[in-house]
Protein backbone atom coordinates (compact mmCIF):
# COMPACT_ATOMS: atom_id res chain seq x y z
CA UNK A 1 0.00 0.00 0.00
CA UNK A 2 1.29 3.45 -0.94
CA UNK A 3 1.76 5.83 1.95
CA UNK A 4 -0.23 9.04 1.54
CA UNK A 5 1.79 12.22 1.96
CA UNK A 6 0.66 14.46 4.72
CA UNK A 7 -0.90 17.77 3.83
CA UNK A 8 1.01 21.05 4.12
CA UNK A 9 -0.17 22.63 7.38
CA UNK A 10 -2.05 25.94 7.43
CA UNK A 11 0.82 27.93 8.98
CA UNK A 12 3.17 26.82 6.20
CA UNK A 13 0.53 27.55 3.51
CA UNK A 14 0.04 31.04 4.94
CA UNK A 15 3.80 31.64 5.08
CA UNK A 16 4.19 30.55 1.43
CA UNK A 17 1.38 32.90 0.37
CA UNK A 18 2.87 35.86 2.24
CA UNK A 19 6.38 35.19 0.91
CA UNK A 20 5.28 35.26 -2.74
CA UNK A 21 2.03 37.26 -2.74
CA UNK A 22 2.47 39.60 0.20
CA UNK A 23 -0.73 40.99 1.68
CA UNK A 24 -2.75 40.57 -1.52
CA UNK A 25 -5.90 38.45 -1.41
CA UNK A 26 -5.50 37.34 -5.04
CA UNK A 27 -2.56 36.85 -7.34
CA UNK A 28 -1.38 34.96 -10.40
CA UNK A 29 -0.10 31.40 -10.20
CA UNK A 30 3.65 31.44 -9.56
CA UNK A 31 4.12 28.86 -12.31
CA UNK A 32 1.97 29.87 -15.31
CA UNK A 33 1.35 33.51 -14.36
CA UNK A 34 -2.05 33.13 -16.05
CA UNK A 35 -4.59 31.70 -13.64
CA UNK A 36 -5.76 33.77 -10.71
CA UNK A 37 -5.33 32.11 -7.34
CA UNK A 38 -6.87 33.25 -4.08
CA UNK A 39 -5.50 33.24 -0.55
CA UNK A 40 -8.14 30.64 0.37
CA UNK A 41 -7.99 28.69 -2.90
CA UNK A 42 -4.52 27.76 -4.11
CA UNK A 43 -2.19 24.78 -4.03
CA UNK A 44 1.27 24.66 -2.56
CA UNK A 45 3.66 23.26 -5.15
CA UNK A 46 7.11 21.85 -4.52
CA UNK A 47 9.82 23.37 -6.69
CA UNK A 48 11.84 20.19 -6.15
CA UNK A 49 9.40 17.28 -5.93
CA UNK A 50 9.34 15.20 -2.74
CA UNK A 51 9.80 12.14 -4.98
CA UNK A 52 13.13 13.63 -6.09
CA UNK A 53 14.36 14.52 -2.62
CA UNK A 54 12.54 17.82 -2.13
CA UNK A 55 11.20 18.88 1.25
CA UNK A 56 8.37 20.91 2.76
CA UNK A 57 10.55 23.91 3.65
CA UNK A 58 9.08 27.25 2.64
CA UNK A 59 12.08 27.86 0.37
CA UNK A 60 11.00 24.83 -1.73
CA UNK A 61 7.29 25.73 -1.87
CA UNK A 62 5.36 28.08 -4.18
CA UNK A 63 1.70 29.19 -4.44
CA UNK A 64 0.36 27.68 -7.67
CA UNK A 65 -2.90 26.74 -9.38
CA UNK A 66 -4.28 23.19 -9.45
CA UNK A 67 -3.72 22.56 -13.19
CA UNK A 68 -0.03 23.49 -12.88
CA UNK A 69 0.41 21.38 -9.74
CA UNK A 70 -1.18 18.34 -11.40
CA UNK A 71 0.53 18.93 -14.74
CA UNK A 72 4.10 19.20 -13.51
CA UNK A 73 4.27 15.77 -11.87
CA UNK A 74 7.82 15.44 -10.51
CA UNK A 75 9.23 18.18 -12.75
CA UNK A 76 10.46 21.27 -10.91
CA UNK A 77 8.24 24.34 -11.13
CA UNK A 78 11.05 26.24 -12.84
CA UNK A 79 11.55 23.53 -15.51
CA UNK A 80 7.78 23.13 -16.02
CA UNK A 81 7.35 26.89 -16.43
CA UNK A 82 10.28 27.04 -18.86
CA UNK A 83 8.91 24.12 -20.91
CA UNK A 84 5.28 25.24 -21.14
CA UNK A 85 5.03 28.95 -20.42
CA UNK A 86 8.03 30.74 -21.88
CA UNK A 87 7.40 29.81 -25.51
CA UNK A 88 5.20 32.87 -25.98
CA UNK A 89 8.11 35.25 -25.49
CA UNK A 90 10.29 33.16 -27.82
CA UNK A 91 7.54 33.16 -30.43
CA UNK A 92 7.19 36.94 -30.28
CA UNK A 93 10.86 37.30 -31.19
CA UNK A 94 10.02 35.94 -34.65
CA UNK A 95 8.23 38.43 -36.84
CA UNK A 96 5.98 37.24 -39.65
CA UNK A 97 6.52 38.55 -43.14
CA UNK A 98 8.89 36.27 -45.01
CA UNK A 99 8.04 32.68 -45.86
CA UNK A 100 10.88 31.33 -43.74
CA UNK A 101 9.48 33.12 -40.68
CA UNK A 102 5.88 31.94 -41.09
CA UNK A 103 4.62 29.96 -38.14
CA UNK A 104 2.68 26.73 -38.65
CA UNK A 105 -0.57 26.19 -36.77
CA UNK A 106 0.91 23.35 -34.70
CA UNK A 107 4.03 25.37 -33.85
CA UNK A 108 1.87 28.31 -32.79
CA UNK A 109 -0.33 26.08 -30.62
CA UNK A 110 2.68 24.40 -28.99
CA UNK A 111 3.98 27.82 -27.94
CA UNK A 112 0.74 28.88 -26.24
CA UNK A 113 0.06 28.52 -22.55
CA UNK A 114 -2.59 26.00 -21.50
CA UNK A 115 -5.01 28.78 -20.53
CA UNK A 116 -4.91 30.20 -24.05
CA UNK A 117 -5.42 26.73 -25.53
CA UNK A 118 -8.50 26.33 -23.31
CA UNK A 119 -9.81 29.70 -24.51
CA UNK A 120 -9.37 28.74 -28.16
CA UNK A 121 -11.07 25.39 -27.59
CA UNK A 122 -14.07 27.23 -26.13
CA UNK A 123 -14.16 29.90 -28.87
CA UNK A 124 -14.22 27.21 -31.58
CA UNK A 125 -16.77 25.09 -29.66
CA UNK A 126 -14.48 22.05 -29.53
CA UNK A 127 -14.89 21.23 -25.81
CA UNK A 128 -17.00 18.15 -26.56
CA UNK A 129 -14.03 16.53 -28.33
CA UNK A 130 -11.81 16.72 -25.24
CA UNK A 131 -11.45 13.91 -22.70
CA UNK A 132 -12.88 14.49 -19.23
CA UNK A 133 -9.51 15.58 -17.76
CA UNK A 134 -7.70 17.16 -20.70
CA UNK A 135 -3.94 17.52 -20.75
CA UNK A 136 -2.16 20.29 -22.62
CA UNK A 137 -1.42 17.89 -25.51
CA UNK A 138 -5.15 17.09 -25.87
CA UNK A 139 -5.92 20.76 -26.56
CA UNK A 140 -3.13 20.96 -29.14
CA UNK A 141 -4.33 17.78 -30.89
CA UNK A 142 -7.98 18.93 -31.06
CA UNK A 143 -7.14 22.47 -32.18
CA UNK A 144 -4.52 21.47 -34.76
CA UNK A 145 -6.89 18.87 -36.23
CA UNK A 146 -9.74 21.33 -36.77
CA UNK A 147 -10.01 22.99 -40.19
CA UNK A 148 -11.79 26.02 -38.76
CA UNK A 149 -8.78 26.83 -36.54
CA UNK A 150 -6.21 28.74 -38.61
CA UNK A 151 -3.06 30.67 -37.72
CA UNK A 152 -4.84 33.89 -38.70
CA UNK A 153 -7.86 33.06 -36.49
CA UNK A 154 -5.63 32.22 -33.53
CA UNK A 155 -3.64 35.44 -33.90
CA UNK A 156 -6.81 37.49 -34.26
CA UNK A 157 -8.56 35.96 -31.24
CA UNK A 158 -5.50 36.15 -28.98
CA UNK A 159 -4.29 39.46 -30.47
CA UNK A 160 -0.82 38.12 -31.16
Amino acid sequence: MTEKRRQIDKNTRDAVWIKYMGNKVEGKCYCCKLRTIHITDFQVGHNKAVAKGGNDNISNLRPICGPCNRGMGTMSIEKYREKYFTGQSNMNKRKAGTDENKVTKKELLKNLATGKLETLTNVFNLESKLPMWPEREDYIKILSGSRKVTVENIKSILRI
